[in-house]
C-alpha cells in the first residue's frame, strides 16, 4: 500500500496526508503515515518532508490527535460542529443557512460578505438576492432580517421561516423587523429570535411591549444551545438519509 499515486495533479500536503490516513482506514502515528508517503513526488523537492507531515497533522482541524500519539480523520459532521461557547452572530447565521439548505429551503441573508468558516455567508446561502414577495417598501425592511428560509417556485418564493439573531445588541430592532413581516405574512411565516442564554430575560422584557405583545404567541425564542444541537443532529443525519434513499 503506497501513497505515491494517491492524488492526481498538484496536491497540497494536506491532501496527501488526508488521503494517506483515508487509505489506512484507521488512526496512525506520524511515522506510519510518513512511511506510506515515502516516494511521493512531493517528497523529492522537500528534504524535510517528514517534518512537514508532522506539521500538517498539527495545523489542520481535519486531523485529530489521540492520546497515544496517533492521529485520525474527523468526519464531516465533526468538522461542522460548533462549540456553543464560540457561537457569535455570524456563526449562528451560518448554521441557520446550512440548516435551511439541509431541510430543502432556499436561504437568504443580507450579510452575504461576512466571513464564515473558510468562506463567506454568501457561499452558504442559496439565494443571492432577496425575493420580492410583497410591496417594495416592506421588502426594504424585512430584507434586513438575519436569515430567511423560502419555499416555492422561482417566481413565487415566499418566506416560511424568519430568524433574527441577537448576540450583544438590543432585541428591539430584530423584533420590529419580524413584526413588519408578520403584518404581511401573518402566521404563514414562523418567526424566531435566536440568542445566548443570558439574553433570554432581555427578550422577555421587550416582547411584552407594544407593538410586539400583539403577536407575542407567534414570536418564538430559541437559544444558541438549541441551535447548535439541532445543527449537529441534522449534519449527521444528512449523509445517512442520502445513502438510505439513494439520492
Amino acid at each position: 500500500m503506497s501513497a505515491k499515486k494517491l492524488i492526481p495533479g498538484q496536491p497540497t500536503w494536506k491532501d496527501v496526508v488526508y488521503e494517506t490516513l483515508k487509505l489506512l482506514g484507521r488512526p496512525a502515528r506520524p511515522k506510519e503515515i510518513s512511511d506510506l508517503i515515502a516516494g511521493h513526488p512531493k517528497c523529492r523537492t522537500n528534504p524535510t518532508w517528514r517534518a512537514t507531515v508532522r506539521r500538517t497533522l498539527q495545523q489542520y482541524t481535519v486531523f485529530e490527535p489521540l492520546g497515544d500519539k496517533r492521529w485520525r480523520l474527523r468526519s464531516p459532521a465533526e468538522l461542522q460542529r460548533v462549540e456553543v461557547t464560540k457561537l457569535n452572530h455570524t456563526l449562528a447565521q451560518g448554521l441557520l443557512l446550512e440548516l435551511g439548505r439541509l431541510y430543502g429551503y432556499e436561504t437568504y441573508t443580507p450579510d452575504l460578505s461576512r466571513a464564515f468558516r473558510d468562506a463567506h455567508l454568501g457561499d452558504v446561502a442559496t439565494l443571492q438576492r432577496m425575493p420580492v414577495f410583497t410591496y417594495p417598501r416592506i421588502i426594504r425592511h424585512v430584507g434586513k432580517i438575519d436569515v430567511l428560509w423560502f419555499y416555492g417556485g422561482t417566481d413565487e418564493l415566499v418566506p416560511s421561516y424568519a430568524f433574527e439573531v441577537e448576540h450583544t445588541t438590543g432585541v428591539a430592532p430584530g423584533l420590529l423587523r419580524l413584526y413588519q413581516l408578520f403584518q404581511v405574512r401573518g402566521r404563514e411565516t414562523k418567526l424566531f429570535v435566536i440568542l445566548p442564554e443570558h439574553l433570554r430575560s432581555k427578550f422577555e422584557q421587550e416582547v411584552v411591549k407594544e407593538p410586539y405583545r400583539r403577536i407575542r404567541e407567534y414570536l418564538l425564542q430559541r437559544t444558541y444551545e438549541q441551535l447548535a444541537a439541532l445543527h449537529e443532529m441534522a449534519v449527521g443525519h444528512a449523509p445517512l438519509k442520502k445513502e438510505f434513499l439513494a439520492e
